[in-house]
């Protein structure tokens, strides 16, 4: 049985936005809550259209589906 990593939530963002940058999107944080819920997005990078809004648990989850963490990692809970 294979010990857990743990990856801060800053460097699971940055693997994420590098994911995300292939297919032509960018991952935003919003400076005040949007909608008081959500304080994150994604654009496009050539129209800057929001295509998706998250809050920090949505982001987290997204992170995890995408594939960009290896199984034996786990992000630490930590807003930043």
């Amino acid at each position: 049985m294979s010990e857990k990593v743990t990856v801060s939530f800053r460097a699971a963002v940055a693997r994420f936005r590098r994911h995300i940058a292939k297919g032509q999107e960018k991952l935003v944080k919003f400076r005040r809550p949007v909608d008081s819920t959500y304080h994150y997005g994604t654009a496009g990078l050539g129209s800057n259209v929001i295509t998706w809004k998250g809050d920090h648990v949505n982001l987290l989850n997204w992170i995890a589906e995408s594939g960009v963490m290896k199984p034996n990692e786990v992000i630490t809970d930590a807003w930043s």
